[in-house]
């Protein structure tokens, strides 16, 4: 089974590779999505200023404290356990058009953080959770897309990100 789900990645990274040597444009916007995502930076200011909103601070809080759960969890206990390579490190033969990640690529990390955020943000607000989910998945498609993920990787990191997001709501 886990064959055949690394045989369907490696097909889809595939095809992203070879949709990507026309369109610069597209893969310099996805690079700005992609790099401004980068450790959580622009969910972390985001949940920094709802903490400073006092109608605001629980979800601003439950996104900081999530944040902290997935760098346990996440970062520091399943990144390091699975060490799953990244695809370009795979098939060299990819090109890579960012710097290099130093951590393993299950599960994404860029989109942890941003289900995380969803999940909290749709408890403060419908539409801001539906602007965060949109741009989340647009996160997701862009590490994809320059070819840092599988599709499982985001498939682990959204779950991953979902499940702590909704937690640390209901709990704050």
């Amino acid at each position: 089974m886990l064959r055949l789900i690394a045989k369907i990645d490696d097909r889809i990274i595939n095809k992203f590779a070879k949709q990507r040597k026309t369109d610069s444009r597209k893969i310099n916007f996805l690079k700005f999505i992609s790099n401004i995502s980068n450790g959580g930076f622009i969910w972390l200011l985001l949940a920094a200023v709802l903490v400073l909103i006092p109608d605001t601070r629980e979800y601003g809080l439950a996104i900081l404290i999530g944040s902290l759960i997935y760098f346990f969890v996440g970062l520091l206990f399943i990144k390091k356990t699975t060490r799953r390579k990244r695809p370009y490190e795979k098939n060299r033969r990819l090109i890579l058009y960012t710097s290099k990640p130093k951590t393993s690529s299950f599960p994404s990390g860029h989109t942890a953080l941003a289900f995380l955020s969803v999940a909290a943000l749709l408890e403060l607000s419908r539409i801001a959770g539906i602007l965060a989910f949109l741009f989340a998945c647009l996160i997701a498609y862009s590490r994809i897309f320059l070819l840092l993920h599988y599709p499982t990787d985001i498939l682990g990191g959204a779950i991953l990100g979902s499940v702590i997001g909704i937690l640390c709501a209901a709990v704050i």
